[in-house]
């Protein structure tokens, strides 16, 4: 997600089939990264300072916090969204697991991230 010309601009992707270059240059670019708990959140070691990320967590119990320290060490806004009905997240073996996410709760976390976002980008434009 990125703000350009006073609007905010969401694209979604996924890593797979994309060379490191490329990978990199999205992060670069990136505002607020979101993405469910995965290794595909390392991906934010890389991003500016003061960009945010957004974790989603599938389950409502048992939650590590590794994302949540690699925001901090990189100078990154946190927010997580954890599922709090286990009824919602369904194991599927060697395809992957699903997770119905509640998008008006994780867009109302992403609106603050991104405010949070605004604010340092402007207090680092300033300085």
């Amino acid at each position: 997600m990125g703000w350009r010309g006073g609007r905010w601009r969401c694209t979604c992707w996924t890593w797979r089939g994309l060379a490191l270059e490329q990978q990199l240059a999205r992060i670069a670019q990136t505002d607020l990264l979101v993405g469910m708990h995965g290794a595909g959140l390392a991906h934010a070691l890389l991003a500016r300072p003061g960009t945010a990320l957004l974790e989603l967590w599938p389950q409502p119990e048992g939650i590590w916090r590794c994302y949540e320290h690699f925001a901090e060490w990189a100078g990154l806004h946190y927010g997580r969204w954890a599922n709090p009905d286990p009824s919602k997240h369904q194991k599927r073996g060697p395809t992957g697991d699903t997770t119905e996410v509640d998008v008006a709760a994780v867009a109302e976390l992403a609106r603050q991230l991104l405010t949070q976002v605004v604010a340092s980008s402007g207090a680092r434009q300033g300085s």
